[in-house]
């Protein structure tokens, strides 16, 4: 079975995760009634698919295959879910969120039970290895936001802690996702390897977008509001490397200016668009997807380096 119909596949059973119990179902409908990209799962069915090596698996082999990527979209849910109880958002891919369409006790709620889902799957899978890999990336996902939640309204963040946000918030479930499914797919070592590398790459190249499109640097609809990490005196990579080259004055201007819990965010905004900062995160990302680029050319599965091609140059042309 080719990507997209195992991507329909994993909607399907998605959808099919239902409690009897009526309250349960209402918040899980309203978190999966509108389908993201799916990246993470998508990248965990490419690693998965081994064509070549289809008698050596199970009956079963598709079947592990779509639940093993709805597990990672489970995984990724719950932390959206967590998220906008600790930003306080409103809106989440152009729909309230589940905090504010209920309260902040259902969302921590239903996020916990997405998560839990997660793991019955995949104690049905039964795999050690991609347990302890999940339960690792889920740790780290929290770990991140924990040093960021440390790091708010921290004007003068080292670079490498910020890299160290995105990696273990977003790069981490990207590097999972690839590494559970080289596993389920019985890859080669080097492929394996290669995959996870590229994905974690990935991962942390799609927060810099991200950070990027908060800034409103798009002409699409990114399903919440802009200028919501300035609002929620979060330092990103735009405002990083903006403070990085500005004079003494004008940092201490600007970060007065952050420290008001009254701050106009388009001030912020007008900043930042008036240093290179979106130049060099642009570089920043382009040195991104050239390295990975000449990684997925190494991988030896030709239809596997395809696919990862086809997804970075969806990625590399995102809108932002």
């Amino acid at each position: 079975m080719k990507i997209d119909a195992s991507l329909a596949a994993v909607d399907q059973l998605l959808k099919r995760t239902i409690e009897s119990e009526s309250i349960v179902n209402d918040l899980y409908r309203h978190v999966f009634q509108v389908s993201g990209k799916k990246l993470r799962a998508k990248l965990c069915l490419i690693s998965s698919l081994n064509e070549s090596n289809y008698e050596k698996f199970d009956n079963n082999y598709e079947e592990i295959r779509v639940q093993l990527a709805a597990i990672i979209e489970l995984l990724h849910s719950a932390t959206l879910v967590h998220d906008d109880v600790i930003d306080l958002a409103s809106q989440r891919r152009g729909q309230e969120t589940v905090s504010e369409a209920w309260s902040n006790s259902h969302a921590v709620l239903i996020g916990d039970y997405i998560y839990s889902r997660a793991f019955v799957l995949m104690a049905q899978i039964g795999v050690p290895e991609i347990i302890d890999e999940l339960a690792d990336a889920t740790n780290k996902i929290a770990q991140g936001e924990l040093i960021q939640l440390q790091n708010k309204k921290n004007w003068s963040i080292d670079k490498k802690i910020l890299e160290k946000i995105n990696y273990y918030k977003t790069g981490r479930l990207f590097e999972a996702a690839s590494k559970t499914g080289s596993i389920i797919g019985k890859r080669s070592k080097k492929d394996a390897n290669i995959l996870t590398t590229v994905s974690k790459n990935l991962g942390i190249a799609f927060q810099i977008q991200d950070d990027l499109l908060d800034y409103g640097l798009s002409n699409i609809d990114i399903g919440k509001p802009k200028l919501q990490d300035i609002k929620e005196q979060k330092i990103t990579f735009p405002l990083m490397f903006a403070l990085e080259e500005s004079s003494n004055q004008t940092k201490k201007d600007i970060k007065n200016l952050l420290d008001n819990k009254e701050v106009v965010a388009e001030k912020i905004y007008d900043f930042v668009l008036s240093t290179s900062a979106i130049k060099k995160c642009n570089q920043l990302l382009d040195n991104n997807f050239k390295m990975t680029q000449e990684l997925i050319r190494n991988i030896s599965d030709n239809y596997i380096s395809l696919e990862m091609l086809n997804l970075l140059d969806e990625m590399w042309k995102r809108d932002y």
